[in-house]
């Protein structure tokens, strides 16, 4: 009896063993399946967290048994994790070792490679146009910024100065091409020819640029500093018409085989009054009877700048100049800036008209030169009629010429009148005589 209630027990175990079995199988074969499927991130945490507990088992397991285990990861998986996501090569290193010295010190940069890959992408010109597209891009967007502001002029300026800065040292290094001085020969009376290639209006101002070409493209005028040109033609009567002009320049180095003057564009008496008598006379002729294509005649002309003071070397240039007579102070103004060129270590222009509109595009080339050596020289543009007015009345004036000092010497260009009541002013400040030129 007792053997028959142990067989049945048996059979009943076995049954549910093979019930269990069964379940197990049905259930854990597609819940296996479908992890499978898985990402193998999720798989790689599964895993992880399994070695994790495994080991842990395996550690308190040692306590108590000498036996241990090790888990080891299905090779597919190993081989997934361990496909690389960039194509590396393996005896090139990711970053070259030139930027790095010998010996292991490999968080130690070499400051020559790094300037020289610095200069190498500077000199691409993407590179370049981006710098220069940002920079520009940063001063139009703070400028717009702050337009209602004070600070968008100190914008303005600074950036008129940065540029200025550029150009003086672009100057400085730029291939200036000087020409050939051009003849003139005793068997001519020291005469040459030019030709009269335009007449235009300056910007806005009352004067007229008058433009010619000289014989060959590479010819310039052989003149000093201070020297002017003279000029002669005929009228349609056939008479002799002669001024004296100082040349005008609108670049600091101009290209040879051209040049220029200026001219009042006023009344006759206005023009004669600039001018005087010769002068206003070749520039009717030049003005009604002379056609773009004519030749007229050329020779230097006279020596106006010179020192006769006492106090050597020159050190301080005071110039006063009304209308026109501000051509030659621009020219003599660029000639004693540039370092090394001169003795001079501070400049001073008062540029004086009776309108606004009359310093237009001149004033621009007298600020351009400002920006690029303002720690030496001081421009002010001041409107009024000398004519009229006393110079010693004018507040502005008083306030910018500087008080005569050994080395100063004063150079005054421009109507007749005018420079004899700029000198009588300056003698009035403490200037000696022999220190004041006049143009």
């Amino acid at each position: 009896m007792k053997q028959d209630m142990e067989q049945s027990r048996r059979r009943r175990r076995r049954r549910t063993t093979l019930v269990v079995t069964s379940l197990y199988i049905t259930v854990a074969s597609p819940v296996a399946a479908w992890n499978a499927r898985k990402p193998l991130r999720y798989r790689q945490t599964r895993q992880q967290k399994e070695h994790i507990q495994w080991n842990h088992a395996s550690a308190t397991t040692a306590t108590t048994t000498t036996a241990t285990a090790t888990f080891r990861k299905p090779a597919s998986a190993l081989a997934m994790s361990a496909r690389p996501h960039i194509s590396v090569s393996i005896d090139q290193p990711l970053i070259s070792d030139t930027l790095f010295p010998p010996g292991g010190r490999g968080n130690i940069l070499r400051p020559v490679v790094i300037m020289k890959t610095l200069l190498s992408l500077l000199s691409l010109n993407v590179v370049r146009f981006a710098l220069v597209s940002l920079c520009i891009a940063l001063i139009v967007s703070v400028t717009m910024k702050f337009s209602d502001s004070a600070i968008a002029s100190t914008l303005q300026t600074a950036k008129k100065m940065v540029l200025g800065q550029v150009e003086r040292l672009v100057e400085r290094f730029r291939p200036v091409d000087p020409g050939v001085p051009m003849p003139f020969t005793a068997d001519k009376n020291g005469w040459g020819v030019c030709t009269l290639r335009s007449k235009r209006r300056l910007g806005k101002s009352s004067f007229v640029q008058y433009d010619f070409d000289l014989p060959e493209s590479d010819y310039v005028l052989p003149l000093e500093l201070g020297q002017q040109i003279s000029l002669c033609c005929l009228d349609n009567e056939s008479s002799v018409a002669k001024g004296d002009f100082f040349p005008y320049f609108t670049d600091s180095n101009p290209k040879p085989g051209s040049f220029s003057i200026l001219a009042p564009n006023r009344s006759p008496d206005a023009i004669e009054f600039a001018l005087g008598q010769d002068g206003a006379n070749f520039v009717r002729v030049l003005k009604q009877d002379m056609k773009v294509g004519d030749e007229i005649a050329l020779r230097p002309g006279k020596k106006r700048l010179s020192y006769r003071g006492q106090y050597l070397p020159v050190t301080d240039m005071v110039y006063i100049a009304c209308g026109t007579g501000v051509v030659p102070v621009l020219d003599q103004v660029r000639a004693v800036l540039p370092n090394g060129s001169s003795s001079v270590k501070s400049v001073t222009v008062v540029w004086i008209n009776e309108g606004a509109k009359d310093f237009d595009v001149t004033a621009e080339l007298l600020e351009k030169e400002y920006f690029k050596y303002s720690t030496k020289l001081a421009v002010s543009c001041v409107v009024d009629d000398l004519l009229i007015h006393s110079v010693k009345d004018n507040a502005e004036i008083n306030g910018v010429v500087p008080t005569f000092q050994q080395g100063t010497m004063a150079v005054l260009a421009g109507p007749e009148v005018m420079t004899k009541k700029a000198a009588a002013y300056l003698q009035d400040r403490g200037y000696p005589e022999d220190t004041i030129c006049v143009l």
